[in-house]
């Protein structure tokens, strides 16, 4: 094995980057406190790779932790996974972010991200602080773009009071009539469904932290409970203090024994034909060339 104190290039260590590791926000709340404690937010790389020098040299040169993953079967190489937070992140992302193609505004945010909130280990955030880190944490999120295929259309659905009976928050109740065989009949035309929700707001109703990853579980295990096809939670929240949504692709759902049908007709009507050629629904129009002006 190679020395693990080799130089590696800044270059070739981005294109390992780009291709092998992770930048995103990390999201936790400190061991043993009540819910009513601030989550903490931090920057954090993570690199994997079977090369034993490389990863020595990441952990070596930039610091923070490096950990292997033995086999699971004779003949397969040990997988190393480095991983840095905060400072030491922010220094690892400043020092390739030149080189890097993929990644690259990833690690401009979150370089931006570690300067702007940089702070002590237990910092008391308020409900607008959190917000404002919870917004950077998901573009992030947005940029790395793992979890959503571009290969299919997809459709966005509420929860409470459309997917789910009203009046049951924080519990979750029966799914309303037709919802179940609605989202099956999307499903079924390869149409990708997304649950899009208040309840994934970081601070709840009651002003206190959310877990909002075992929020998601608890919406796909009701889903599944009650066979009702959901492919994904998104992860920012439907804004809770809103008295209307305005939008030229909305379809309209009211609560009823015929709500479902209806919204089903309805989305028929407006984008039956459409679904053939989605990608082009969803281009904006093209721009009308105007005739230049006189002037006199």
């Amino acid at each position: 094995m190679e020395p693990a104190s080799k130089p590696v290039s800044l270059l070739y260590l981005a294109g390992l980057f780009d291709g092998e590791g992770s930048v995103s926000i990390a999201r936790s709340l400190p061991h043993g406190k009540t819910k009513s404690a601030s989550p903490r937010y931090q920057l954090q790389v993570t690199l994997t790779n079977a090369y034993a020098s490389i990863m020595e040299y990441c952990h070596e040169t930039f610091g923070g932790h490096l950990s292997w993953k033995e086999p699971k079967a004779p003949g397969l190489a040990r997988v190393g996974n480095w991983q840095a937070n905060a400072r030491v992140a922010a220094h690892f992302l400043s020092q390739i972010e030149p080189y890097l193609v993929v990644k690259q505004k990833q690690a401009r945010l979150g370089i931006e991200f570690d300067s702007r909130f940089a702070g002590p280990r237990t910092q008391r955030l308020s409900a607008a602080e959190i917000s404002e880190r919870e917004s950077w944490r998901l573009e992030v999120l947005q940029y790395n773009k793992r979890y959503l295929p571009v290969s299919k259309p997809w459709i966005c659905v509420d929860l409470d009071g459309t997917l789910m009976e009203d009046g049951f928050y924080p519990g979750y109740g029966p799914p309303m009539p037709g919802a179940a065989n609605a989202m099956k009949m999307f499903h079924d035309q390869g149409i990708g469904i997304m649950v899009f929700t208040a309840r994934m707001a970081t601070v709840g109703v009651d002003g206190t932290y959310q877990n909002t990853n075992k929020i998601n579980r608890e919406i796909l295990s009701w889903a599944k409970r009650h066979k009702v096809w959901i492919d994904f939670v998104y992860p920012i929240p439907k804004p809770t203090f809103t008295l209307a949504f305005f939008d030229d692709r909305a379809v309209r759902f009211t609560p009823g024994r015929t709500g479902w049908s209806d919204a089903v007709k309805q989305f028929t009507d407006q984008y039956g034909d459409k679904l053939h050629n989605w990608q082009g629904a969803l281009a904006p129009p093209p721009i009308q060339a105007s005739a230049e002006p006189e002037y006199g």
